[in-house]
């Protein structure tokens, strides 16, 4: 690394290949007084490199350097290899090259050009010319009237330094997909090829713009002297005059700020808020989200569906024959969801929903509101929940439709279709009458709520005694608090008596209806009549019905179990506890009822009940007592109970079994010296009381080696000699198929056999005739 200074005139300083520092002035001296045309070249490394005063040429060289112009009229060229100029005072040129740079020209009317790697590059002060290259550039033109040539690549190019600045600016951004900042003053905007985005802010005028586009390659002007052309997508905010915008097929973004503005986003998904005033917003075609702001505003999705919020004011939202999500906000609003079906809420206020052909849920919210669902399935909803208080009139139109009333003086008339009403008010302490005469004529439940043209009644009553009777579609009623009586008519119904002593009504006699599936408190009841046969009632909380025959308590409706079984009846003596004797079961006329069984008499503690099993709990000896007599109970949901006595019969076992081996045998105990391994000594067999066993036989001891057990058969392992013994010990062990082992030790002889060649006691001579006989002796 070099440090090189140069005096206060004009130098010509070269540097290394290492990171230098070279300086167009004396080391420690006044910056102010070096005002020689200086040139200074890094050469190789990463360099920094000060020019001060004086019209300096700095070069980087390769490597990532860092250079100062300083006052003057300075070229700085930061090389191939990327870094960072900085123009400082006076009209410099920064010069880019094949890596990334930061430029940055200072005061004055500088040139920069970012070269072909792409970087940063900002004006700052004074009329500049900023020029991008091949990558993606940043390019910023600072204050004064700057001209931006971004050139290929995905480029960002931004006017002056933000909103309100004056500065007359020629943005281009050549091709690639650039983003275009313009934030005040008369610029001339260029999108050039590509796809292409303007951010134009207005946000401090005070004069209302129109802005009309009419195709992306004719300029649009926007009234205050700056046009765009060759933009595909327009972010535009306007100040607090009344604008009028108009995008075209991009996905746009308008926002008209204060006044009243009118926005139209054209094709593509666009984003439009109207700010303060009274705006109209139009989303054209293509998935739309508009926002009104404050004011009285018209916001139209287009036909391709989207979302609408109205926000404050009383305002109209407008759906299409896509699927629209609209939200009126605070104010009296007026929302339609078109033909394509979608959600409308009214929010605050006193709103008029509408709905299409399609199935639509709409909300009035807060207030007295109107809806009109129209044609489709629908879903009708008065307020925001349980207890509220506006006085909404809820109308189905055509379509299987469901309506919910919370409360308040609601008019619902569910219309053509088969239409079912949930009433909830469960918040009321007034007990209410409700009497289904036909659904074509009107129904008042006494809080100055009617309904007609209901075929499904669900109604939910509070606190008071509540009398309520539906007719014949399927109904479920819910008493509430208070001694209600709940009729549901005919059809498939739910009543939930809740808390007090209530009543259900049922049309038959109870020989009409059987019972099934019973749980605790609660029955269900199938109707057997020809007219209505399978038709259910299922009531739960209810303590009394009343059918066409008389009054009957829940008790009466439901039956007690009339028989009680086991599965078996007899088990073997000795059984261990838990040991299962069989399995219960019971009957009951109801069906569907489920069952607990318990142990009346255990006999002494010998039995006892486990679920629905009877098992053993205590010794059972049959030379003691053959049989046992247990009492066992069945006890359904509702209490009934069934009680019945069994004799449960003890078999006899052989008491002997599970015993030990109690002897060992070897069929042959005596085996020849040198026997050959595998030769068998003799079969072992066990003898035991368990009949029927079967044995293993293992060695605890096999005397050195000598022995091994193959099977039942005790053979030789090893060399056995009579000489070293004349019999051995063993060790054998016998186990049973209960594991119950026995050991015992055998003795093997060992039998000698002539097993040494004879041999001449001293030297001889002998002679013998031809052919002749002779006799040895050992």
């Amino acid at each position: 690394m070099a440090d090189k200074y140069g005096t206060n005139g004009p130098d010509v300083i070269v540097g290394t290949a290492d990171d230098d520092l070279l300086s167009g002035g004396p080391q420690g001296g006044d910056p102010a007084l070096e005002t020689g045309d200086d040139q200074i070249s890094g050469l190789g490394g990463n360099d920094t490199i000060f020019g001060y005063d004086g019209n300096d040429t700095l070069s980087g060289g390769t490597g990532y350097d860092t250079l100062y112009g300083g006052e003057g009229k300075d070229t700085l060229d930061v090389g191939a290899d990327g870094g960072q100029a900085y123009g400082e005072a006076g009209d410099d040129t920064l010069i880019g090259g094949d890596g990334y740079e930061v430029l940055d020209g200072g005061i004055g009317n500088d040139s920069l050009d970012t070269g072909s790697g792409g970087g940063q590059a900002s004006g700052g002060e004074g009329d500049d010319q900023l020029t991008g290259g091949d990558g993606d550039d940043y390019l910023s033109g600072g204050g004064g009237n700057d001209t931006i040539n971004a050139g290929a690549g995905n480029d960002t190019l931004v006017d002056d330094d933000g909103v309100g600045s004056t500065g007359n600016d020629v943005l281009n951004g050549g091709t690639g997909d650039d983003t275009i900042y313009s934030y005040g003053g008369a610029d001339t905007i260029d999108g050039g090829e590509g796809n292409d985005t303007a951010y134009i802010d207005r946000s401090t005028s005070v004069v209302g713009m129109t802005v009309v586009m009419t195709d992306t390659a004719t300029p649009t002007a926007i009234g205050d002297g700056t046009t765009f052309v060759n933009i595909e997508n327009l972010y535009f905010t306007g100040g607090s005059g009344d604008d009028t915008i108009t995008a075209l097929g991009g996905n746009d973004s308008l926002s008209g700020g204060a006044g009243d503005d009118t926005l139209n986003g054209g094709d593509g998904s666009d984003y439009l808020y109207g700010g303060d005033g009274n705006d109209t917003l139009s989303g054209g075609t293509g998935y739309d989200t508009l926002y009104g702001g404050e004011g009285k505003d018209t916001l139209d999705v287009g036909a391709d569906g989207g979302q609408a919020y109205g926000e404050a004011g009383d305002d109209t939202l407008i759906g299409g024959d896509g699927y629209e999500v609209l939200d009126g906000g605070i104010g009296n609003d007026s929302l339609d969801t078109g033909s394509g079906g979608g959600q409308a809420s009214g929010g605050e206020g006193d709103d008029q929903l509408t709905g299409g052909d399609g199935d639509d849920y709409l909300s009035g919210g807060g207030g007295n509101d109107t809806i009109n669902a129209g044609a489709g399935n629908d879903t009708l909803v008065d307020d925001d929940g349980v207890g509220s208080t506006g006085n909404d009139v809820l109308n189905g139109g055509t379509g299987d439709d469901t309506i919910y009333s919370y409360g308040g003086a609601d008019t619902i008339d569910g219309g053509e279709g088969n239409d079912t009403a949930y009433i909830d008010r469960s918040t009321s302490v007034v007990g209410m009458t409700v009497v289904m005469t036909d659904t074509a004529t009107p129904t008042a439940i006494g809080d100055g709520t009617t309904f007609v043209n209901i075929e499904n009644l669900y109604f939910t009553g509070g606190s008071g005694d509540d009398t309520i009777t539906a007719l014949g579609g399927n109904d479920s009623l819910s008493g509430g608090d208070g001694d209600d009586v709940l009729s549901a008519g005919g059809g498939n119904n739910y009543i939930d008596g809740s808390d007090g002593s209530d009543t259900a009504v049922l049309s038959g006699m109870l020989s009409d209806y059987t019972v099934a599936n019973v749980t605790t408190n609660a029955v269900t009841l199938v109707d057997q009549r020809a007219a209505s046969i399978g038709q259910t009632t299922y009531a739960q909380n209810v303590e009394f019905f009343n059918f066409a025959d008389g009054m009957r308590s829940l008790d009466s409706v439901i039956h007690s179990p009339t028989s009680l079984d086991l599965s078996a009846s007899s088990v073997a003596e000795n059984s261990d506890a838990g040991t299962v004797v069989g399995t219960l079961s019971a009957t009951d006329p109801d069906s569907g009822d489920t069952f607990t069984y318990s142990i009346v008499d255990d006999a002494g503690g010998l039995f006892a009940v486990a679920a629905d099993q009877l098992v053993v709990n205590g010794p059972l000896d049959f030379e003691t007592a053959s049989s046992h007599q247990v009492t066992l109970r069945v006890t359904d949901s509702q209490g009934n109970q069934y009680n019945k006595v069994f004799t449960i019969a003890v078999t006899d076992v052989n008491d002997t079994q599970n015993q030990p081996p109690t002897d060992i045998s070897l069929s042959a105990n005596s085996v020849d010296e040198n026997s050959p391994a595998g030769t068998v000594v003799g079969t072992l067999s066990a003898t035991d009381p368990d009949s029927d066993e079967s044995f293993t036989y293992t060695l605890l001891d096999d005397a050195g080696g000598q022995f091994a057990i193959s099977g039942n058969d005790l053979v030789v392992n090893g060399p056995i000699d009579y000489e070293g013994g004349a019999a051995r010990e063993v060790t054998v062990r016998v186990t049973d198929s209960q594991n119950h082992t026995f050991d015992k030790s055998l003795t093997i002889n060992v039998g000698n056999i002539n097993d040494n060649a004879p041999v001449f006691s001293s030297g001889t001579t002998a002679n013998f005739a031809e052919n002749g006989t002779g006799v040895a002796y050992d």
